[in-house]
């Protein structure tokens, strides 16, 4: 979780414009109904698809939106502390944590 705080500040500090989402709403949507969710797995999977294989690589094509979806509500639940930054920044960080590209492994997480 260090490396998560530690990547979502380093990327953050870059961003100085307004997000449509940000974790506190991305993880409220998550959890709400199902409307909702799905507009919140399809943000979440969206991100993932414009920042494949820059910040994250999946090492397998069998990673299913579920998996991703799960793994970035997972993160926002277990780390508030990082849910003020944007919606695409927590994505692409947690996708980075769990799928790191091999350019990345050990350095910086995005």
């Amino acid at each position: 979780m260090k490396r998560l705080l530690l990547a979502c500040t380093l990327v953050a500090s870059g961003a100085t414009h307004a997000e449509f989402w940000d974790g506190n709403k991305l993880l409220q949507a998550l959890n709400g109904n199902h409307s909702e969710q799905m507009m919140a797995m399809g943000y979440v999977v969206g991100v993932a698809d414009a920042v494949r294989s820059r910040d994250w690589c999946p090492t397998s094509p069998a990673i299913t939106a579920g998996q991703i979806t799960d793994l970035v509500k997972i993160t926002l639940e277990r780390t508030p502390s990082i849910r003020h930054l944007t919606g695409d920044t927590l994505v692409s960080a947690s996708l980075n944590v769990a799928w790191p590209c091999a350019n990345n492994r050990g350095g910086r997480a995005l």
